[in-house]
């Protein structure tokens, strides 16, 4: 599929946001390195490459990636059993898994059900590096907490002069005009 071979495999191929990229690889860095990091909290609107930084991320570094969407895995059982053994528990080979929690802010109302309490208690235990996804980290009430557990990066939206040029390239490389 065209698509997919246009996903990026590394941090150097992620387009926008360089400063925080920079930053997001200090952050793998530490952990390969046996230091623990606070959790990412990756902000901004669809379509900043918040996902697919840390796909990215898990790539370049030889992490194997563990991705749950809070809106499904939302409740306190799940949080503790489910995302609770990832973050605890290497992946098969001994590496790091890296816990991806996306769409964060879909934990909220009666459907959470503790969820977002028992987040903070698997970070606060977590052996493995973790990173979290929102939209709109200030819209809700339920993920306060959340915010003082991890490193905030707030991502922009990627300049429409940079999309065009790369898109450019795509359509050179696969003949289209």
């Amino acid at each position: 599929m065209l698509l997919h071979r246009w996903v990026p495999s590394s941090l150097a191929q992620i387009i926008g946001n360089a400063e925080f990229v920079a930053e997001i690889r200090m952050w793998a860095q530490s952990w390969k390195q046996g230091k623990p990091q606070k959790p990412l909290l990756l902000v901004g609107p669809p379509g900043v490459g918040k996902t697919s930084l840390a796909y990215a991320l898990a790539q370049e570094f030889g992490f194997s990636l563990v991705e749950f969407n809070a809106s499904g895995a939302r409740d306190k059982e799940t949080v503790e059993k489910v995302i609770g053994a990832a973050a605890q528990n290497a992946s098969f080979d001994g590496t790091f898994r890296l816990v991806l929690l996306d769409e964060i802010d879909g934990i909220h109302g009666r459907q959470d059900k503790g969820g977002a309490a028992a987040l903070g208690q698997v970070i606060k235990s977590a052996r493995n590096p973790m990173i979290f996804t929102a939209n709109d980290l200030y819209s809700n009430k339920n993920l306060v907490s959340l915010r003082s557990y991890c490193k905030i990066i707030q991502l922009k939206k990627i300049p429409s002069p940079s999309l065009a040029k790369f898109l450019r390239e795509v359509c050179e490389k696969e003949g289209i005009d």
